[in-house]
């Protein structure tokens, strides 16, 4: 697993929102500046960064948000190999 990007406030200082928002993870797709980040999965081509996120991260189309009610064996998969990518990211940050 790779992590590409990590900012880290003073502890118990700033919830993850606050964090969001004074880190420069998103600037550069804010302001038409962000690199060519062309990948293919599955015969499909994306042109954007990806990032797994919880449920209180605002609406924004790079965001991938667990399923909340996966339906079919494929969702459940997937929701399942999300959280678990997701925790490992979020225990390298608390060093665990």
């Amino acid at each position: 697993m790779w992590i590409w990007h990590a900012f880290f406030g003073s502890v118990g200082s700033l919830n993850v929102i606050n964090v969001l928002n004074m880190s420069p993870l998103l600037d550069d797709m804010y302001n038409g500046t962000a690199p060519n980040f062309s990948f293919q999965v599955a015969g499909t081509s994306y042109r954007n960064r990806y990032y797994l996120v919880d449920r209180i991260y605002p609406e924004l189309a790079c965001f991938v948000k667990s399923l909340s009610c996966p339906n079919d064996r494929k969702r459940l998969k997937f929701k399942s190999a999300q959280e678990r990518t997701r925790k490992e990211v979020e225990h390298v940050g608390l060093g665990v």
